[in-house]
């Protein structure tokens, strides 16, 4: 009696016309297991190079801008942020103010705001020791001040600009590091 033939294995990649009947499972099976150290050192290599602000600074940020929003807008406000960028002691804050209970602002009471336009909160600080001080501040702009910079030299940390884009849709951090000679 003869054995009976042992199952093929399913083919996890078939070629005709290729010999041993075009089947290639070998780099298939171990593909996953192959692969994970190439994707996770691609994963580490796309990581920013700057980090998120803690809660203290983030904090201490808010705090420095906010007594000069509520001076330029004419009444107490709150920071509702939208994104904010840290990259060593430099930062980029967008967002918009509403009153402390979180409403609409009494926009006739600002100072320079047209009131039937979008407004945009733009802050950009820097920190000189433990403190932070406003080196721009718009607290009513209609379109985002970052659309306006893809022009200039990009003079701040590149990872403040992260996630903003200039007028034409080009990555600032992106561009910020190609002026600095950084892929």
């Amino acid at each position: 009696m003869r054995p009976s033939p042992q199952p093929k294995a399913p083919c996890a990649l078939r070629i005709r016309g290729l010999p041993g009947e075009g089947c290639y499972d070998w780099p298939m099976r171990n593909l996953p297991r192959r692969l994970l150290p190439a994707f996770l050192a691609l994963g580490l290599l796309a990581v920013p190079t700057f980090s998120a602000p803690s809660r203290a600074v983030r904090k201490q940020i808010l705090d420095a801008i906010r007594p000069e929003a509520a001076r330029q807008a004419g009444q107490p406000v709150l920071i509702r942020v939208d994104r904010l960028n840290l990259d060593h002691d430099w930062a980029i804050l967008v967002g918009e103010l509403v009153t402390v209970a979180g409403g609409d602002l009494d926009w006739s009471k600002a100072r320079g705001c047209q009131l039937d336009l979008d407004k945009m909160l733009w802050a950009v600080v820097h920190r000189t020791g433990s403190t932070w001080r406003i080196e721009q501040l718009e607290i009513c702009a209609c379109e985002p001040p970052y659309w306006y910079l893809g022009d200039k030299p990009l003079d701040w940390p590149c990872g403040v600009y992260d996630s903003l884009s200039d007028g034409a849709g080009g990555d600032l951090a992106t561009k910020c590091r190609l002026q600095r000679g950084k892929p």
